[in-house]
């Protein structure tokens, strides 16, 4: 009896999983800006880099769900 998993299921798990790993990086990468740069701290230069750190990680997430 074979109860390996046949290849095609294994690879879409493996791409799903890598999916959600890429997710998961992004919302801990959120979690590190959000937390290091408060909003109510920010000058208006950290804001603009903040926003354009933000923006980044939305087009990666992006990326992944389409």
């Amino acid at each position: 009896m074979n109860d390996t998993l046949p290849i095609k299921t294994l690879d879409k798990i493996i791409r799903l999983r890598n999916t959600l790993d890429k997710i998961s990086q992004i919302s801990w990468s959120f979690s590190v800006l959000n937390k290091s740069h408060p909003v109510q701290t920010l000058t208006v230069e950290d804001a603009d880099e903040l926003t354009a750190a933000y923006e980044r990680l939305i087009g990666e997430a992006k990326v992944l769900l389409n």
